[in-house]
């Protein structure tokens, strides 16, 4: 109770009392970001483990602000829309993934795959996804082996793999070599 006080005395006398020296303040002291919340910002975490600190005590505060921000982490880590669209070139369509795709996403995305019909060329870009984990990766890559005997293929964009990627590094064959 004490250190939620303390929190709240020193954002008020160290501010004037003026609102905007009260935020900026107490962002500095929550270590939140400064300047205009934004979505996706840390901000509603840092508000919620203030007023635990404030109105139970630090201990518990900083586990509720924990808790949340793993859940919301959590949350976001599971999001991925998955789009296969026809291009408007016969025998053509881009997989679309936005989001992170990660090993949760896996029985999705193998149910999009088993819609693609033989023959057909397949492009992933990979500007709107935040992250691939290797599951996902290896996915993409075992649906282009298999279905290239049915004369399908598989274009992944290679420009930017590396870094939606973590733990795997270019090599000098496959999807994530430098020459792809």
């Amino acid at each position: 109770m004490f250190h939620g006080l303390w929190l709240l005395a020193s954002v008020l006398l160290l501010s004037g009392g003026e609102p905007g020296g009260c935020a900026g303040l107490y962002r500095f002291q929550t270590g939140g970001p400064q300047g205009l919340s934004r979505p996706g910002s840390l901000w509603p975490d840092t508000d919620a483990t203030a007023l635990a600190i404030i109105f139970t005590d630090l201990l518990t505060g900083v586990l509720i602000g924990f808790g949340l921000t793993l859940a919301k982490r959590a949350w976001k880590a599971s999001r991925l829309k998955i789009s296969l669209i026809d291009l408007p070139k016969d025998g053509e369509m881009e997989l679309r993934l936005i989001g992170a795709a990660t090993f949760l996403k896996v029985p999705a995305l193998t149910q999009v795959l088993g819609t693609i019909p033989a023959g057909t060329t397949v492009h992933v870009p990979l500007n709107n996804l935040s992250y691939i984990d290797h599951s996902c990766l290896e996915l993409l890559e075992e649906w282009g082996r298999a279905n290239a005997a049915k004369d399908s293929k598989l274009l992944i964009e290679a420009r930017g793999l590396k870094r939606r990627l973590e733990g795997r590094l270019r090599t000098t064959t496959g999807v994530g070599s430098a020459g792809v």
